[in-house]
């Protein structure tokens, strides 16, 4: 089991790039059918920097008209949410009136998707679908009371989520995922070693 040292922590294999491959084949399936009779483009909207490796092999098993665009808003620092956003990109295409799908790496404490959300809400889209490879669903649910695991499972929660893959509230990185940056180009998913 090969560790990887990244700056002053050490993480260990947690999510192997078949597991990873598998999750977006799901969550790719499920958008596929919730769009299937989509004529109108869908903006496919990836977070940066760290959604780009999975809105990559995502982007391309969908079957509907979707237009690629990136948008940039963060809380992190290091290892931990500051719970304070920056918003420091855009979406270049005209979103207005638009069906749009958030890629995200991981949904944690939900500070940022409820900030993207609320902004695209602002700014006139239609429909907000979200997309993300990881979720920390006890840590998600620490910050929203009325979530629900049930409503969740079944699919109608009203965030309108697609997920690959549920988590512990464990720090990982790889496949997009960083410490201060690095470690995003790893092809598996770690977890930091304790």
């Amino acid at each position: 089991m090969k560790r990887v040292i990244l700056k002053d922590k050490t993480f260990k294999p947690f999510i192997s790039t078949p597991a990873i491959e598998e999750a977006i084949k799901r969550v790719a399936s499920t958008l596929n059918e919730k769009f299937k009779h989509e004529t109108d483009p869908v903006i496919f909207l990836t977070v940066l920097n760290g959604a780009v490796p999975f809105a990559a092999s995502l982007f391309t098993k969908l079957k509907f008209p979707v237009l690629f665009d990136t948008i940039k808003a963060s809380s992190y620092e290091g290892t931990s949410s500051t719970g304070v956003m920056k918003y420091t990109k855009t979406p270049d295409n005209d979103i207005k009136g638009k069906k749009v799908i958030i890629v995200e790496d991981i949904i944690d404490t939900g500070f940022t998707i409820d900030y993207l959300k609320n902004h695209l809400e602002n700014e006139g889209v239609a429909q907000i679908t979200i997309a993300s490879l990881l979720f920390k669903i006890e840590t998600y649910k620490n910050y929203h009371p009325d979530f629900s695991h049930w409503d969740f499972l079944c699919g109608e929660y009203k965030n309108d989520m697609m997920i690959g893959i549920t988590i512990g509230d464990d720090f990982v990185v790889g496949y997009g995922l960083d410490y201060d940056g690095l470690g995003r180009n790893l092809n598996k998913i770690y977890i930091l070693e304790k």
